[in-house]
Order: structure tokens, then C-alpha cells, then sequence
């Protein structure tokens, strides 16, 4: 996450929620409307002076274009000036970076933002647990009404919210002539990122604020002992791979670890999504607006976890499967690069084992790979009483 891009977006949400929270930021041209509903009348007056035997609706629409120019002019001026005044201006920032180093890179990033920034902004960064409790706790907050100004999410819960009116089209406060993002800031973020935020009909309702990838973690040491030099390149060396290291917990004189070793199986989206495009699939359809699961580059991963848990390959955790890992109960496990350094931790934890391990792509049926990018995003809340 870089500290440049978070202090964009913290300025940026003092903006929205100033934005929102004003009462008629469209009442300023009203005083030159007004001038210019008056201009005709003040024709009205003098014509019948000047031709009192003439229709005075003959002279006024030559006389009434002509002032409206000037009386035009105006909003023009008052359009330059900021509408909003973010001076001393409290924002609530909900995320999931609560522990070790990421909670204390957050921190000081809003530590130094609320130190240095010009408008006396105060920054109150509020951790809410992993991404489904963050999801759950926003989700209560719209029916209370008591929503965040800033939250970081997956951008398939925000489509959601944005859905229902919770969350703003950025687009306006990012390119705000005075509080947005200048062009050259901008072209600074990858356009596959700053898309994933909009919605089919362009809008954008999240921006980005780190990335990660899909992955594999592998215990590349004990496979290694059981005679495989290499992470698996297809869905038979998978299987290999996975079956042997089952086999080694169920024959040891450990009873604690029988069925576990092979794969930590969690059938999340994002685990579908990356086998599936080591297939070569996409799991769209023809015409790209909707889902078809019935293609092989889809059904091949079902039917290779049905085969590993079948065979006893494969089994659940009832959570993040760290301890697994680090404890040779599993060989593979499926994580985002975001939980490098939970993993890194439980490595440390006094009953790991000190294996070699590393990341690894997943593999396809015949010889495919992939990992899965995807990004974490900011998104600002619909604050305003209206």
C-alpha cells in the first residue's frame, strides 16, 4: 500500500463527505439567475416610453438575448471557487489491517497525514477484522444509518453497496478541479486497477488501494523429501503431490495428523477463478454479460477436488489454514499474497516445523498456469441525510 496513494484518498474523502453534507453547493448561480429574470422586466418598462402605440412583445425578444450574456457571467465566476471548506474535518476509516506490520504501516501513514495536512483534517483509521467481518459490520451500519466515510473492501461487496445507494460515484471528487487528482496522478495507476472499480456502465464507485495475488503456498522442503523436486505442472503431478503427502501423515506414528496433509480445500470464488484460468477458461459466457459454469475449463476443477477429497487427499479448516501449514498437515494450501505475513508468523509459533517453502502458480489440467490478481479498494460512504 503506498503511503502517496492512501493520502490521496484520505483528502479525497474529507471532499465527498463535505460534498454530501452540503446543504446547496447549486444555490450560488442564484443570485445572477435572479438578475436575469429581472433584465426583461426592466425592458418591459421602458418600451411602451418609447413606442407606446406599438406591441411591446415586438421589442423584448431582441432586447432580452442580448443581456443574458452578461447576466450569465456571473455563475461562471463563482463556479472557480471551492464550494466546500474541509478545514478541521473528522473522518472514520474502516479497514482490515489490524495486526503486525501492515496495522503499523497504516498507522503511521494516517499519523503523518493528520500531522502535515493543510486543512487541520483529523484521520480516526477504526479496524473491523478480516474482510467478511468488515463486510457484515457495514452492511449493519447502513441499516442504522451510522455508516463509515471511508471503507476498504473487495470490490463484489461494494458493487452491492453502490447498488443500494450506499456508497458515491467518485468520479466527480476525483476529478475536482480544486481538492482532485490532477492528470499526471492519475496516469499514475494502472488502468486494469482503476477499472476494477467501476461498475458495466462506468462508474466509479471504489478506487484502489493495494493489490494482491492468488497463490498456492507449497511446502517445497517436505515435498522435496518425499522425492518431488518441483511444484506441480499439472493436474496428475497435483494429485501426485497431494495423495503422497496424505499418506505420509496417516502412516506416521502421529495419530493427531491422520487425514490432513494433501490440500487445504476452500471452494472460495477466487480458488475457482485461478484453477479455472490455468484451464484457459473465464468462466463467462459467449456474450460476456453473465456466468456459464458448464464449460470443462470449469467442471475439470470440480472434478479434480471431488477426486483429491474422495481419495482423502483434500479436507477443511474451519479457518485461515496457517497452523496447517506451518505443521506439515497440509502440502498446499490457497491464499492470497495479502497473508504472506500471517503465515510468515505462524512459522514462528513454537510447534511449526522450519521447512523451505515458497509461492507457486496453480496448475492446469495439461499444463497451464495462473495466478489470480485482484486489488483492495477504498470506498466512500453516501453520507448525505437526503
Amino acid at each position: 500500500m503506498s503511503s502517496k496513494t492512501l493520502k490521496i484518498i484520505l483528502a479525497l474523502a474529507v471532499v465527498t463527505a463535505m460534498l454530501l453534507s452540503a446543504c446547496g453547493p447549486a444555490e450560488t448561480p442564484a443570485p445572477a439567475q435572479q438578475a436575469a429574470t429581472e433584465a426583461p422586466t426592466v425592458e418591459q418598462a421602458e418600451a411602451p416610453t418609447a413606442a407606446p402605440t406599438e406591441p411591446p412583445a415586438a421589442e423584448e425578444p431582441t432586447e432580452a438575448p442580448a443581456e443574458e450574456p452578461t447576466a450569465t457571467e456571473a455563475p461562471a465566476e463563482e463556479a472557480a471557487m471551492p464550494s466546500v471548506d474541509p478545514m478541521g474535518q473528522n473522518i472514520t476509516f474502516w479497514h482490515v489491517w489490524g495486526t503486525g506490520g501492515p496495522s503499523e504501516a497504516l498507522q503511521a501513514i494516517v499519523d503523518e497525514f493528520n500531522a502535515s495536512n493543510e486543512y487541520g483534517i483529523t484521520v480516526e483509521s477504526v479496524e473491523q477484522g478480516q474482510y467478511n467481518d468488515l463486510e457484515d459490520a457495514f452492511n449493519a451500519a447502513i441499516q442504522s444509518g451510522d455508516v463509515p466515510d471511508l471503507v476498504t473492501g473487495y470490490t463484489n461487496a461494494m458493487a452491492n453497496w453502490y447498488a443500494v445507494d450506499s456508497i458515491v460515484d467518485l468520479t466527480p471528487y476525483v476529478n475536482d478541479a480544486d481538492y482532485g487528482m490532477a492528470a499526471d496522478e492519475q496516469g499514475a495507476f494502472f488502468q486494469g486497477s482503476l477499472d476494477g472499480g467501476k461498475a458495466p456502465d462506468g462508474t466509479l464507485f471504489a478506487f484502489p488501494i493495494s493489490q494482491s495475488e492468488n497463490v498456492l503456498f507449497y511446502n517445497s522442503g517436505w515435498a522435496k523429501e518425499m522425492g518431488f523436486d518441483n511444484p506441480p505442472a499439472n493436474y496428475e503431478e497435483f494429485k501426485a503431490q497431494a495423495c503422497a503427502a496424505a499418506e505420509a501423515n496417516n502412516s506416521d506414528d502421529d495419530p493427531d495428523n491422520d487425514g490432513t496433509g494433501g490440500l487445504v480445500l476452500y471452494a472460495g470464488a477466487s480458488n475457482v477463478a485461478s484453477f479455472t484460468f490455468a484451464n484457459g477458461g473465464n468462466m463467462l459466457n459467449a456474450t460476456g454479460d453473465g456466468y456459464d459454469f458448464t464449460d470443462s475449463t470449469v467442471s475439470d476443477v470440480a472434478d479434480l477436488w471431488k477426486d483429491l477429497w474422495d481419495n482423502g487427499c483434500a479436507y477443511a479448516t474451519e479457518s485461515y489454514p496457517n497452523p496447517e501449514f506451518a505443521t506439515r498437515k497440509a502440502l498446499f494450501t490457497m491464499s492470497s499474497t495479502a497473508g504472506l505475513p500471517y503465515q510468515i508468523a505462524a512459522f514462528e509459533a513454537e510447534d511449526a516445523i522450519q521447512d523451505e517453502w515458497t509461492i507457486a502458480p496453480f496448475p492446469g489440467m495439461d499444463g497451464g498456469s495462473s495466478v489470480d490478481l485482484f486489488g483492495q479498494y477504498v470506498a466512500m460512504a453516501n453520507t448525505n441525510p437526503e
